[in-house]
């Protein structure tokens, strides 16, 4: 599972990077595009680049994350992503392999952005491995 989950934010970073290549020079718009991704996904920067990107660009990740709201693909791709997270979080936490402290938290802040996709029904794992494995095909290069 944890490698659909790399699928989908690679996915989505790649998606983003296209996009952000319009405007900007490779190394800002990848910077941006890492940053909107770990803010779609509630997680931190991995680089101290990043880290320094948005500490300085904190607004334009903001805004650029909110030009999200019409992107349906990757909505739903990133809020499937994070329900099957908690979905397995949840499991662990009952068979006493992990603590409960922030499983909800991703999802929480997807929907406190405005950005997480209707999704009726989750699919099973083995669905969404393969769903993830698609997404990531369909994504740039």
């Amino acid at each position: 599972m944890d490698k659909a989950f790399d699928q989908i934010k690679h996915g989505v970073y790649r998606r983003l990077l296209e996009e952000y290549l319009e405007a900007m020079d490779r190394e800002k718009a990848g910077l941006l595009a890492a940053a909107v991704t770990n803010r779609l996904f509630s997680v931190p920067p991995a680089s101290e680049d990043g880290r320094l990107f948005l500490s300085e660009h904190e607004g334009r990740v903001r805004k650029a994350t909110e030009a999200l709201k019409g992107n349906d693909e990757i909505l739903y791709a990133v809020t499937v992503s994070l329900r099957h997270r908690q979905k397995l979080l949840f499991t662990l936490v009952d068979q006493g392999k992990a603590s409960g402290t922030a499983i909800n938290r991703p999802l929480d802040n997807l929907m406190k952005m405005g950005l997480m996709a209707e999704v009726k029904e989750l699919s099973e794992p083995k669905a969404f491995i393969k769903f993830a494995r698609k997404f990531l095909q369909k994504s740039p290069q």
